[in-house]
């Protein structure tokens, strides 16, 4: 439906968030069909699903549960590329009279299977991978209780990933690499375990068991390592974090260990990386990589707060595959170490992703768009940075479908839910939320968000909420359109130079055209970059109309205007036009009777006090342009009141 009859908005702001900084930026022109660019993180994981046709999602019982530990004890065995072991998990009911547990093992065409279980658990089925416990009695809510699952086999490689037996080096180097990557519902493929989101264990403990050529690598800290008969060792990890099943993680290979030690910010850890034995020389670039990563911790601490899991390590483990890069906790597994991008982005996921993990596949964007955005903070920030280099690193993220939906919808295929869309417009969305309310507000949202999500899971509508807060005005708007729906905005445009009593002014005319391509209308501030013979204005102007049209005082003749000069904007497309620019409407005339008058007051009063919702009115007492009508725009109001009206203090 057209909105073209609406009447025209006059509206201008010297806004704070979209100050300019630089010049403008050269960008490309954005893509809207196709196929999609795909971040290094997500090919992998995209790769992944290629093979995987097991039983995804969750099931209701799945909500019965409350995980509290996770103790696995696993064998490697490489010369038989199988794995054996038992699953002991301690659970809480969630309501009275459960009888039975729902857990995940994928059997893998009956490669893989269940020998008994214990504990709790007395009798056991596995259809799928839905693999179901019967319990030795009814559990009431609150109630905790301890099932073990003694299991073995082949597991399934879901194409790149899910367990993999490779080897790296030749000569004196050859040997094996065996590793997982469980997200996002492939845990099921190697171990038996509660494989959904939403639902953290207190703690892990992951008990390794390799040939004793070999080194074990997991989450949190190492215990010890046991000697066992048969030339075996036992590397034994304990996690005391709270962890999601899918970063509970195995690296396994003859590693060199490289060690840093992280001391900032008051606290000091190990950083630990295990690299191939041919990657590990006193000069090579896998040791200045890991360098480089102990510089990262430190910035991205002072930028997110202190390293999530200070008590433990953070570390990366060299492992093989198509494209293996993924955010273990504490350890990411890597393909190289070499990349200082990829390292980044790993490394910000243990804020977002593993201290924060988002609670929906729908909502993977908390992940792995805040995870790409962490790559243009590292740019801006580190030694030698600069905001131009954000930005530029944000220009090379733009995505290549800018009209995508973020939201995942089909949450059955890896391929959607790791497309690129979520890492690359998802990042757009955090650098333009920062556009929309500055650099300060967006740092004190992430600590919010953190705080009030630590070790627990998140969806939009949560990051929305503490954004929100901090902004002190509702950005809900800006997640639905950004988010929710898909689309993104065209622009058209033209000005002219006016001359009234005196005063330079600039009268600027803006159009939203994507309603032409099926999308809906998108409400923004909007920068402009204004040229006058007297000096440079940036503007932001409020705009929530297919039509609106602003009226600007300058302090000059204005000899040019430019779209977005720092590119803010994720945009299909910008076009200045020769369209006559429409009439301006009264400021101040919220009864939209004319004249402004004493009957215009209870409702520029009402808007004031947050009683107006209807975006029209509002647009009429808005001053001072920035989209509300606040206390800086009752002088201005009353003083057009004073002069129509008479209204003054007496002789």
């Amino acid at each position: 439906m057209s909105n073209m009859g609406k009447a025209p908005r006059r509206v201008a702001l010297i806004g704070v968030g979209f100050l300019a900084l630089l010049g403008p930026a050269v960008r490309s022109q954005a893509q809207i069909g196709g196929p999609e660019r795909e971040h290094p993180c997500g090919l992998f994981k995209s790769l992944a699903y290629s093979s995987f046709h097991g039983t995804l999602g969750t099931t209701a019982a799945d909500t019965n549960t409350d995980l509290r530990n996770y103790k696995l004890d696993i064998e490697i065995l490489p010369a038989q590329t199988r794995v054996q072991g038992t699953s002991t998990i301690t659970l809480d009911s969630t309501i009275d009279g459960l009888t039975s547990v729902q857990l995940y093992l994928d059997s893998n065409g009956g490669q893989m299977g269940v020998t008994s279980v214990g504990g709790a658990a007395t009798a056991f089925s596995l259809s799928g991978d839905v693999l179901t416990l019967t319990l030795d009695r009814p559990y009431n809510h609150g109630e905790e209780f301890v099932v073990s699952v003694l299991y073995g086999g082949v597991p399934k490689n879901t194409g790149y990933g899910s367990f993999i037996w490779g080897h790296h080096g030749s000569g004196q180097y050859y040997n094996w690499a065996v590793s997982s990557l469980s997200e996002p519902f492939f845990a099921r493929t190697w171990w038996p375990c509660k494989d959904v989101l939403g639902d953290k264990a207190d703690s892990a403990e992951t008990w390794i068991t390799v040939p004793n050529d070999l080194t074990a690598v997991s989450n949190g800290s190492l215990q010890g390592v046991d000697t066992l008969s048969n030339n075996r060792l036992r590397y034994r990890w304990l996690e005391n974090y709270p962890i999601i099943t899918y970063l509970v993680s195995i690296a396994v290979s003859n590693y060199g260990l490289y060690q840093l030690s992280y001391d900032h910010l008051g606290s000091t850890m190990p950083m630990t990386y295990y690299l191939f034995p041919e990657n590990n020389g006193a000069n090579s670039s896998s040791r200045q990589g890991c360098d480089l990563n102990k510089t990262q911790v430190e910035m991205l601490s002072d930028v997110f707060g202190q390293y999530p899991f200070i008590q433990e390590k953070y570390g990366m483990a060299e492992v093989t595959g198509a494209g293996a890069y993924m955010e273990h906790q504490t350890c990411s597994s890597m393909l190289d170490v070499v990349n200082e991008d990829v390292n980044a982005h790993e490394l910000a996921h243990q804020w977002w992703g593993d201290m924060v993990t988002c609670g929906s596949w729908a909502d993977i964007w908390l992940n792995e768009g805040f995870a790409t955005y962490a790559e243009a903070i590292w740019h801006e920030q580190k030694s030698g940075g600069s905001f131009s280099a954000y930005r530029n690193t944000m220009l090379s993220n733009e995505p290549s479908n800018v009209d995508a939906q973020v939201l995942r919808t089909n949450l059955n295929d890896v391929n959607h839910i790791f497309s690129g869309t979520v890492y690359y417009k998802g990042a757009w969305v955090l650098h333009m939320l920062r556009g929309v309310i500055g650099y300060g507000n967006l740092l004190d949202t992430l600590a919010n968000y953190r705080n009030d999500y630590l070790f627990k899971n998140a969806v939009t509508a949560d990051f929305s909420a503490e954004a929100s807060r901090v902004w002190g005005r509702d950005l809900g708007f800006f997640f639905d359109e950004w988010i929710m729906k898909p689309g993104a905005p065209d622009y058209k445009w033209n000005w002219r130079d006016d001359v009234v009593n005196g005063q330079h002014r600039l009268r600027l005319a803006l159009w939203q055209t994507q309603n032409s391509r099926g999308f809906t209308l998108i409400t923004m501030p909007v920068p402009f970059r204004v040229v006058t013979n007297n000096g440079t204005v940036d503007l932001s102007l409020w705009n929530n109309d297919w039509t609106d049209v602003y009226d600007v005082a300058v302090p000059g003749t204005v000899s040019s205007v430019s779209f977005d000069p720092n590119t803010w904007l994720l945009i299909h497309s910008q076009a200045k036009v020769t369209t006559t620019i429409p009439a301006l409407p009264l400021l101040g005339d919220m009864n939209a009777d004319g004249v402004v008058n004493l009957l215009d007051v209870p409702v520029f009063q009402a808007a004031l006090h947050g009683q107006v919702s209807d975006h029209t009115i509002i647009d009429r007492g808005d001053f001072n342009y920035n989209g509300i009508v606040d206390q800086n725009d009752t002088t201005q109001f009353m003083a057009i009141i004073n002069q129509n009206c008479r209204i003054g203090p007496r002789p």
